[in-house]
């Protein structure tokens, strides 16, 4: 196993190397979480269904009529979508994202679009 040594602030606060970040998928402001399993500590970087799609709906707020639970569940739909991409590329070849995006289009994929 990899490791490194990181120094600890005052308050507690330590700083991920930008490597680290880079591989972890972790951009300034994002959200970590820390787990404790069998005595060892693992951090991982934290996906929040409600921060990722915090503002999907914004271009139906302002001005426009109400819209329906269609399309609230498309934008939804299409946040979780977009999380998991992103999730794939720091996992996967552009070749098996490509695979993945056809499995959705044509319907033989967990997520729908």
């Amino acid at each position: 196993m990899e490791g490194q040594v990181i120094r600890v602030r005052r308050k507690g606060q330590i700083t991920l190397p930008a490597e680290i970040r880079r591989d972890m998928g972790i951009d300034e402001g994002d959200k970590v979480v820390l787990t404790r399993e069998n005595g060892k500590y693992a951090l991982a970087a934290f996906s929040d269904v409600v921060d990722s799609t915090a503002g999907a709906l914004a271009e139906y707020a302002i001005g426009k009529p109400p819209i329906g639970l269609d399309d609230i569940h498309r934008a939804i739909d299409e946040a979780m979508m977009e999380n998991y991409l992103r999730k794939l590329a720091r996992e996967r070849s552009p070749e098996e994202i490509e695979a993945v995006k056809r499995e959705v289009a044509e319907g033989r994929s967990e997520y729908e679009v």
